[in-house]
């Protein structure tokens, strides 16, 4: 099964091979120009003192990741399930629909990672980082476990929402909280205490401070990377029976 949706992936990808490989090279430059350049100027460094380039880095690493997980998972939950039949078509195969989940999330998660490395090389030629090899496979498995929580809130709300309009809104808003409210962009510290206090146990920001954790205070909280790990299987398992409970409809 998992063999069949990575194949499948890869034919989607050469159909749009031109567009994707111009939006992997135009993204991390157009986050450069419109965000980096004028956050940098206006906050400089962050709360612990780190250079806001080095800081933020990651955080744009990710956060490229994290935009091209959303259309693929759109694609497969939302619009071949409302318009198509591609959706139906998987879901008569002898998988479990928590399999069929977690194999399309898989394929997602990949093509993501492809992003999120394309776009390190483009930022490295705008930004002056530290970073060496290791510290680029800590922020491969921080874009991993980061869209890992997200692609499921992804999936949750493309299953339980059938209207455009209002599944438009729902990911305009996602994305507003995960550019500035996980902590991948503008750090949580700076927003007023009762706000960040709320801001830094939602999942996605969990992730963030505990890879944060590791890359600039060499510090391994467990906790803060296991719990967002465990609450994506599970939520795993959730979306598995919103799918078996949307089929049953």
């Amino acid at each position: 099964m998992i063999t069949a949706l990575f194949k499948r992936r890869w034919w989607l990808t050469q159909n749009r091979l031109f567009s994707t490989l111009g939006f992997a090279l135009m993204l991390p430059l157009l986050l450069y120009i419109m965000i980096f350049m004028v956050l940098n100027t206006i906050i400089g460094e962050s709360v612990n003192g780190i250079p806001y380039g080095e800081w933020v880095f990651p955080g744009c690493v990710v956060l490229i990741g994290a935009f091209a997980v959303m259309p693929l998972l759109f694609r497969d939950f939302f619009d071949l399930r409302v318009y198509g039949r591609v959706l139906l078509n998987l879901t008569l195969s002898p998988s479990s629909k928590t399999g069929l989940i977690a194999g399309l999330l898989l394929t997602s998660l990949v093509e993501s990672v492809l992003f999120s490395t394309a776009a390190a090389g483009v930022l490295l030629a705008l930004i002056p980082t530290p970073f060496g090899a290791a510290d680029f496979l800590i922020m491969i498995a921080f874009t991993l476990c980061f869209n890992f929580v997200l692609g499921n809130m992804i999936i949750s709300l493309s299953l339980l929402i059938d209207r455009v309009s209002l599944f438009m809104f729902s990911i305009l808003t996602m994305f507003i909280w995960i550019a500035f409210g996980s902590g991948l962009l503008i750090e949580l510290g700076y927003y007023p205490e009762s706000v960040s206090q709320f801001l830094e146990f939602l999942p996605t920001a969990v992730v963030v401070r505990g890879f944060h954790s590791i890359l600039f205070l060499n510090h391994v909280d467990s906790t803060l990377i296991l719990v967002p790990i465990f609450l994506g299987i599970v939520w795993t398992f959730l979306n598995g029976f919103i799918l078996k409970r949307k089929l049953n409809q």
